[in-house]
């Protein structure tokens, strides 16, 4: 067996036994996929989770493990349908959507063509709303950065319809770890791209 000079991976000679050929391709693919994990991990992000969604209701990801990482990026794109309806998020936990009321949360929106700007907050909610959403539907392009320590916490902007934008913050707590999150309207929601990926330490 050969190797190569910059990450030594493993390769068959012409003199090695083609018996072994099997044993050999298995350890070069094994060599690789170790190489290509370190330098994703020096990178920072790691893509965790990709999804698109095309319907009504939300789109759901269940890979926060803060063993694994301590921060989460999501970066969500796509089209809001008509229908008047807030954007909001949950966070999960074995695979359901947290509905109990340990939510705090609050966001500032700005219209863009009168400068007009408006806010909302709750100290005890069922979930967090990720800014107001006008009922003309239009397209949505948002970043959300999640912590899961003790404290579950979340910070997002986002752009919506070229009309406003939305900052916002809010954290969960209930003495449990979380898993997952869902980002989901009470009326329609349609055509999304989602990524997540976990920031290394």
């Amino acid at each position: 067996m050969g190797t190569t000079p910059n990450y030594s991976w493993p390769y068959p000679e012409s003199s090695d036994y083609v018996a072994d050929g099997a044993s050999a391709i298995e350890n070069l693919a094994d060599a690789i996929d170790t190489s290509v994990k370190s330098i994703d991990d020096a990178m920072g992000l790691v893509l965790l989770d990709d999804k698109t969604f095309t319907g009504y209701g939300g789109i759901s990801s269940d890979v926060l493990n803060a063993n694994n990482y301590l921060s989460y990026l999501v970066v969500f794109d796509g089209f809001l349908d008509t229908g008047a309806s807030g954007l909001y998020m949950r966070y999960r936990r074995s695979g359901s959507d947290i509905t109990t009321n340990n939510y705090e949360y609050s966001f500032v929106t700005v219209t863009f063509s009168s400068g007009t700007i408006g806010s909302a907050n709750s100290s005890a909610s069922t979930n967090m709303r990720l800014g107001g959403v006008t009922p003309t539907g239009g397209h949505l392009s948002m970043t959300i950065t999640l912590s899961t320590g003790n404290r579950a916490m979340a910070n997002w902007q986002n752009v919506y319809g070229g009309q406003n934008s939305a900052s916002g913050g809010g954290n969960f707590y209930d003495g449990s770890a979380v898993t997952g999150f869902t980002i989901y309207r009470t009326a329609n929601l349609a055509g999304f791209k989602m990524r997540v990926y976990g920031l290394t330490n």
